[in-house]
């Protein structure tokens, strides 16, 4: 018995610190933590902590996208705590399921569970979870493009975080409704809501949320004719991705998109500048996933475009990083034996970093 209880103590203190390393990212360590944790649990027959950590699982595997394992974590966890009748658990773990459905487009599996949970936290007066899957249904709706229930989930969600003082989940719907109403051409509203929530995230210290944030401020700006605005706040959402991708690389997908975009945006607006500065971002993120081919094209790219602007050392830069590329490729050693001409006339000594 003594023993039994030393062991689930230590499932406890694995369960901290995977908690620990997934605040830092660091899901690797936190799923190998956690599965020691969910063996012990299992090992004991100790129903519960197995479902919570069943869910701890699904947590870091949906922070990493892989969304289908998420769910079946979920699954699992969910028919545990409907076995031992523990229902604000079960509560949390449809929330979980609902939001990896959401994120795989399954519209209406997840509107289904957040429905579910929806009916179960009115039932009981939990207003968080409550509030949660207002939020959820919202997100749905959304995407269906049914703005205006999406509308009303979103502002009755609202209502609820703010009278219970959850900031995050206050400036996320803040966010969300803004998205709804530059989707409806709405660009003053949008401004209003998202310039609220970006402030919001930025005194929690949310970067990713934040950066969320000022992409739709940017879009909304740009919407209407505010260029100036506009590139303001599209350079400061790409600033905070550039830092995010070197911190975790589960954020390359997400920056690349972001960062193909920005640049056919800045493209388009005639600012050379951040077009060039977004193709040498999108040129290091595919270099920092192997991705050489592309990774030689949008430096190359980068190097033309930097080369028009004057700043001829950082296009010569450019171009020696596609040429160790293609020598690392071809198996010769790293680094350059010799100069590589940007174009055929010389550079000038005067010229802009």
């Amino acid at each position: 018995m003594a023993e039994e209880a030393s062991q689930l103590r230590y499932a406890q203190l694995l369960n901290s610190l995977g908690h620990m390393y997934r605040q830092q990212s660091d899901y690797l360590s936190a799923l190998r933590h956690f599965s020691e944790a969910l063996n012990i649990y299992t090992n004991n027959s100790h129903s519960t902590g197995r479902a919570d950590t069943l869910c701890y699982l699904a947590e870091v595997y949906r922070f990493q996208n892989e969304n289908i394992q998420a769910v079946a974590l979920y699954s699992e966890a969910i028919q545990i705590y409907t076995d031992v009748g523990a229902n604000q658990d079960r509560v949390y773990a449809l929330l979980g399921m609902a939001e990896a459905r959401r994120i795989l487009r399954e519209s209406g599996e997840a509107a289904k569970l957040y429905s579910e949970c929806l009916q179960i936290s009115t039932d009981n007066g939990w207003e968080s979870s409550r509030a949660t899957a207002l939020w959820g249904l919202a997100d749905v709706h959304q995407w269906r493009a049914e703005y205006r229930e999406a509308i009303k989930l979103y502002s009755e969600a609202l209502q609820i975080f703010t009278n219970v003082g959850d900031q995050r989940e206050r400036a996320s719907t803040l966010l969300g409704l803004g998205r709804v109403h530059l989707y409806q051409k709405e660009y003053s509203e949008a401004i209003s809501l998202c310039t609220e929530a970006v402030q919001i995230f930025l005194d929690l210290g949310e970067h990713k949320e934040r950066a969320d944030t000022l992409w739709c401020l940017a879009e909304a700006h740009r919407s209407q004719g505010g260029y100036s605005e506009a590139t303001k706040f599209y350079s400061e959402c790409l600033q905070i991705y550039s830092t995010a991708v070197h911190r975790d690389q589960h954020k390359y997908d997400e920056a690349t998109q972001l960062f193909s975009e920005a640049t056919d945006i800045f493209i388009d607006s005639g600012d050379k500048h951040w077009g060039a500065d977004s193709l040498m971002s999108l040129a290091q993120i595919h270099e920092m996933q192997d991705h050489h081919s592309e990774a030689i094209t949008f430096y190359t790219k980068a190097s033309e475009a930097l080369s028009e602007i004057g700043y001829h050392w950082r296009a010569v830069n450019a171009i020696e990083k596609a040429s160790v590329i293609r020598k690392s490729l071809e198996g010769t050693p790293e680094g350059l034996t010799e100069l590589v001409e940007v174009d055929k006339e010389p550079l000038s000594s005067s010229s802009s970093d």
